[in-house]
């Protein structure tokens, strides 16, 4: 009885091996397959960083035929970008902090958002 015991026990761990090996086999193509892929994306980042220099460049050599200064332009552009970011941030806290109500306060900044844009 315990031989057979035995090879019961052996059978099962042989069957737990072969099972443990086909996942690492899955597992290894299919870490084969995401380097793949991962060098693909690489790739594609790389070609469209050159395009991004490129384009960069030609913007550039236009604004500066046109008189314009780029480098003003891309500052205004993140100042106003932050501006924004803050003013959207500032809201999401009002709404928060005013219990979900619906009213507009006299002070809140969508309203004196809204009034500066109707005077431009």
């Amino acid at each position: 009885m315990a031989l057979t015991d035995t090879a019961k026990r052996v059978q099962k761990m042989v069957e737990v091996a072969e099972e443990l090996y086909e996942r690492m086999v899955e597992l290894r193509e299919h870490v084969i397959e995401i380097r793949k892929k991962l060098n693909t994306t690489a790739d594609t980042v790389d070609g469209l960083d050159r395009d991004v220099a490129e384009n960069r460049a030609l913007i550039e050599a236009i604004a500066a035929e046109q008189g314009l200064d780029p480098d003003a332009i891309i500052a205004e552009a993140s100042i106003e970008d932050v501006d924004a970011d803050d003013e959207s941030a500032e809201g999401d806290a009002d709404e928060d902090s005013d219990g979900g109500s619906d009213e507009a306060t006299p002070d809140s900044p969508a309203e004196s958002t809204d009034s500066a844009s109707d005077e431009r």
